[in-house]
């Protein structure tokens, strides 16, 4: 697949390799309803996802990297950005599955009918946001960050802001960091309000760490406590702080 204005959809697996065969099992079953190229990423695992790799995948999974040891999910994803260069981006995690036809479909409507959009998403929260009309579009806008599970940018939002940060090591505020950076520059964090699209399989360690990664954000002044502006220059410049994923890595397949 060429198609330049196909969706780069970059999945980065550390271990849980029966999450990442739902998932791909999830992407055979319900067509997505747009052009999309998929990279994988085995980043440093352990468990048998690499021989995984190296077997007979769908033909829609169009590019395979391994990296030997883990170097963080903000510089795994970076690489899959950089390799697939698109006019969308979309970071997907592995424990997530879809659940209904037109699942990309559904977020580029939204990306293309939502002004001053900065990334969409589904929301796999407890909670709910403020619904608004946007034409015939209506989203959840959040005044925050968005879950980073099954994130879309337009490339625009990366010709403003960038990679992922990638400063916070192995993990950290990573999801938190980059929605922060699109409010302040002035555009919109919008969830689907379709909450059927989407099962998002988390687990209690992975809770564990999703709160740890919030204190991370406050502790480094990423989550908005009544100082928007002071931190808006800052964090609007951090486009240029990352290494684009440089790393140390193999390309199994490339169908491009």
């Amino acid at each position: 697949m060429t198609d330049k204005l196909a969706v780069n959809i970059t999945v980065v697996c550390w271990n849980r390799l029966e999450a990442t065969k739902r998932l791909l099992n999830s992407i055979e079953k319900f067509p997505s309803g747009y052009p999309f190229e998929l990279t994988l990423i085995n980043n440093g695992s352990t468990d048998g996802t690499l021989d995984f790799f190296k077997s007979d995948l769908p033909d829609f999974v169009t590019r395979i990297i391994h990296i030997p040891e883990n170097v963080g999910i903000a510089k795994a994803y970076n690489l899959g950005w950089r390799l697939g260069c698109k006019e969308y981006y979309m970071k997907l995690d592995n424990d997530m599955t879809f659940l209904k036809v037109g699942w990309l479909k559904h977020l580029i409507e939204m990306v293309k009918g939502i002004p001053k959009v900065g990334a969409v998403a589904y929301n796999v929260e407890p909670n709910n946001y403020p619904v608004k009309k946007f034409g015939g579009i209506t989203a959840q806008v959040k005044q925050g960050n968005l879950g980073g599970c099954t994130m879309l940018l337009p490339k625009d939002t990366w010709d403003k802001l960038g990679y992922w940060y990638e400063g916070f090591g192995l993990y950290g505020g990573v999801d938190g960091e980059y929605g922060n950076r699109i409010l302040y520059a002035g555009l919109l964090n919008c969830y689907s309000t379709d909450k059927s699209m989407v099962r998002h399989f988390s687990t209690a360690e992975e809770n564990e760490c999703l709160i740890m990664a919030e204190k991370v954000c406050i502790q480094y002044g990423l989550v908005r406590k009544g100082a928007f502006e002071k931190r808006k220059k800052e964090y609007v410049t951090r486009l240029k702080v990352s290494s684009g994923g440089n790393c140390e890595h193999q390309i199994l397949r490339s169908r491009v």
